[in-house]
């Protein structure tokens, strides 16, 4: 690990357990603009913060003061950003729909106690029960919120999407831009969320105090899932380091104390053992101690079954496809249907979404032109991989 990392490792653990881990030695013939750049794009930021609040004058007033401005851009976005935050939790609770509040608005007010000046902040992503999602929908409209063009009206109710984002149109500030992620599911995979029911997160979901707005956010054992699942499908080349900081506070500041015999019971359930195992021992490698020693034996012993060792290597081959989110994995005709008219329409795509895509012009069907450029060189990629798995 290349040094500058490896401090920012010091002083993530630092800020995790002050007595567990020694206070970070700056490196030597630091590079400080280098270093800023690397802490920021891992969003380590706090933890700099969280030294130099433990030890004053550990680094250079210029460092200091770059320290503060970063910590004013992130509470300048944050105190508007928190009002529509509040203003659709409020709109939810009042239509009687259970929201959970999911990735950094959540770790916001866990792991960094509501100091907006410690992680930066963008979008919210949200939890909710299927059957609750077109008055969601209305909540977000009534808020100003739309939702962004799709190929074709309401493809996202017909086809693999568990999620969606909506866009707030008026914006409240100059150069301020918020969505909101509604989730009706737990990983956008047809496979998974065909086993993993998100009506079962939300009634094991915790209370969850944004300002004197109440929410809902996921049990520890709920949220390691979804945090290595999240992680371990879709961003299993992600090194950023504040993914695996905020799990290890998760697990560390867990009450009740996480229940590991129930997680790994889930895991093997939902088919997540690959990476659970992968993210978990990730983490315990930059935070040591994190995991007990018995659950580190039983990660290390894992077995996953033929179709979890199948279908993750198939998601890790063709990741980087459209084909990934719709891939049946089992040959049900209603599945394979399915997926044959959301290709259809993904290829094809309509008029409004064409335009909206590639910009107005004479004759909107030459888009057709420009887009099947595009499916035949995705279909080329797709073709790379050998089909033998399928």
């Amino acid at each position: 690990m290349p040094a500058l990392e490896s401090f920012l490792v010091d002083c993530l653990r630092f800020a995790l357990d002050s007595h567990r881990f020694e206070k970070p030695s700056l490196p030597e013939g630091v590079e400080w603009e280098v270093l800023l750049r690397a802490a920021s794009r891992h969003k380590a930021l706090g933890a700099l913060l969280f030294v130099e609040k433990a030890s004053p004058g550990f680094f250079p007033s210029s460092i200091r003061q770059e320290l503060s401005a970063y910590r004013y851009s992130f509470l300048v976005h944050a105190d508007t950003a928190v009002q529509q935050v509040r203003r659709v939790l409020a709109g939810l609770s009042c239509a009687g729909i259970a929201a959970v509040v999911m990735k950094g608005w959540e770790y916001i007010h866990t792991v960094y106690g509501g100091d907006y000046s410690l992680r930066p902040c963008g979008d919210i992503d949200l939890l909710i029960n299927p059957q609750a999602l077109r008055p969601a929908e209305q909540v977000l409209k009534d808020a100003g919120y739309q939702p962004l063009v799709e190929l074709w009206p309401g493809f996202r109710y017909r086809h693999h999407n568990r999620a969606y984002h909506y866009q707030l149109e008026q914006k409240p500030a100059p150069g301020f831009d918020f969505g909101v992620d509604l989730h009706w599911g737990l990983f956008n995979l047809r496979y998974y969320d065909r086993l993993i029911q998100p009506e079962e997160f939300i009634r094991r979901a915790l209370p969850l105090q944004i300002g004197e707005t109440a929410a809902l956010r996921l049990c520890a054992e709920d949220h390691i899932l979804h945090a290595c699942g999240h992680l371990g499908l879709h961003h299993v080349e992600s090194n950023a380091l504040h993914r695996f900081y905020e799990l290890a506070w998760v697990i560390a500041h867990a009450q009740p104390p996480v229940n590991w015999p129930l997680l790994l019971e889930r895991a093997a359930a939902w088919r997540l053992q690959i990476p659970l195992r992968a993210v978990l021992l990730k983490m315990e490698e930059l935070f040591p101690a994190t995991l007990p020693q018995e659950t580190k034996t039983a990660l290390d012993s894992l077995q996953p079954g033929a179709e979890e060792r199948r279908v993750y290597r198939l998601l890790m081959r063709y990741k980087d496809t459209p084909f990934v989110r719709i891939l049946p994995f089992r040959w049900e005709p209603a599945s394979v249907w399915q997926s044959l008219c959301f290709l259809f329409e993904a290829f094809v795509p309509g008029p409004q979404f064409l335009v909206h895509r590639y910009g107005q012009t004479r004759f909107w069907p030459l888009l057709y032109v420009k887009r099947a450029g595009n499916s035949i060189r995705q279909l080329l990629a797709f073709s790379k991989n050998s089909p033998k798995d399928l």
